[in-house]
This record gives structure tokens, sequence and C-alpha cells, in this order.
């Protein structure tokens, strides 16, 4: 969220965008998010 500057509000609004668009489980989004966040760590 930091670097977006966005609310926690604001990213939760994002992810359920994102699962009804996709047709996806929130918690898949999520975790999608999660795992390419955490492929760009070094």
């Amino acid at each position: 969220m930091e670097p977006y500057a966005i609310t926690a509000v604001q990213a939760f609004s994002l992810l359920t965008q994102l699962s009804q668009e996709g047709n996806t489980k929130l918690g898949d989004v999520a975790q999608s998010l999660v795992e390419l966040g955490s492929d760009r760590q070094p």
C-alpha cells in the first residue's frame, strides 16, 4: 500500500474489484499479489 500511497480501505477495494473482474476468490487474488511481491525482494 505504501509504495502506491493508498489507504487500507482503497487497497481492499482494489482487491475486491480485481476479484470480481477476474471471477477469482479474493484470497486467491491477495495470495497472487503477495507471491509477486516476494519475487521482487532481494
